[in-house]
């Protein structure tokens, strides 16, 4: 099972696929589950051990406590940001990055417009953006542009996104891992190369997700999400 998901990450692919749920499509998503979580594990401990080394050699705050502090902060001192972490974050997150995995025109869409609503700052936790008229006007705007351009040339973006498919996969895997450097409170500018190496556990989850979404489905991999964002926020809470 290793193997497969390591040669994927070398090769990545698609195939397209209905939701099914079945023993052999259960063992690949437990199997995967198992994968991922053995390999963040063994990066903590690396993370750990860097992260010592600059708070107490080199005299640096920790990068560890820099990432956790204001997403543990507000999970435990506000239930609606809390519940969102595992429920709608996953999705929107989901649909912006692995959903266009498999290029169809209805989901460069969907991915394209969620990505102008963060862009125009939007949360997945409050409905804030929604007061905000102009914006709104904006948003409508920007996405029926979107909407027609990816309509009238998404012969040539498939085109594009297959013969470069291995590029275009890692590009959208590796922003989403490294989009979770900016969870930190406050960034330490001098020593930012760092940082990546502290967002590996999110990189391996990306790629773990994607496995999924390519080879089962879309739910499999959103539910894998679901599944480490829930644990993350129990151990905060407790």
């Amino acid at each position: 099972m290793q193997s497969k998901i390591i040669s994927f990450f070398k090769y990545p692919y698609y195939r397209k696929n209905k939701f099914q749920i079945n023993r052999e499509n259960v063992k690949k998503f437990t199997s995967t589950v198992l994968f991922c979580y053995a390999a963040i594990i063994g990066l903590m401990f690396f993370m750990v051990a860097l992260d010592l080394l600059l708070v107490h050699i080199f005299h640096f705050h920790s990068i560890l406590d820099q990432l956790k502090e204001t997403r543990n902060m507000l999970i435990k001192h506000n239930s609606v940001i809390a519940i969102c972490a595992f429920t709608t974050v996953p999705l929107v997150e989901e649909l912006i990055f692995r959903l266009p995995l498999v290029p169809k025109k209805y989901f460069l869409f969907v991915s394209s417009i969620l990505i102008l609503y963060v862009s125009l700052g939007g949360k997945t936790y409050n409905t804030i953006f929604f007061h905000d008229y102009l914006k709104i006007i904006i948003f409508i705007i920007l996405s029926l542009s979107l909407y027609f351009t990816i309509n009238i040339t998404f012969a040539k973006i498939s085109d594009f996104i297959h013969k470069h498919y291995r590029t275009y996969f890692y590009l959208l895997t590796l922003s989403f891992g490294l989009l979770h450097i900016f969870n930190a409170d406050t960034i330490q500018w001098q020593i930012f190369y760092l940082y990546p190496l502290f967002v590996l556990p999110q990189i391996i989850l990306g790629f773990a997700i994607a496995y999924l979404r390519n080879t089962l489905h879309f739910v499999y991999g959103l539910a894998l999400h679901i599944l480490v964002n829930l644990i993350s926020i129990l151990f905060t809470l407790i």
